[in-house]
């Protein structure tokens, strides 16, 4: 459910915050198939958002943008990009 996703993409950032972008990205993924089968576009959004922080945080700025773009994506077809 959203609630539990939410909270997952949120556990991501807070271990990007302490340094471990590696171990947000292997938990994030890990929950891929549950995001891309229950969750909505915001949802989806700050999934990308945080999985590009994550490669950001590794130096994998190709990755980075990658994950940029699709967050770009969802927020267009939430009418929250230009």
């Amino acid at each position: 459910n959203r609630e539990c996703l939410r909270s997952v993409e949120l556990w991501g950032r807070l271990l990007i915050l302490s340094q471990q972008g590696d171990e947000a990205k292997r938990r994030l993924n890990s929950y891929t198939k549950v995001m891309d089968s229950l969750g909505d576009n915001r949802i989806k959004m700050l999934f990308y958002l945080t999985l590009s922080d994550a490669s950001f945080d590794l130096k994998d700025y190709q990755e980075s943008l990658e994950y940029l773009n699709k967050a770009k994506q969802r927020a267009t077809i939430l009418g929250l990009s230009k």
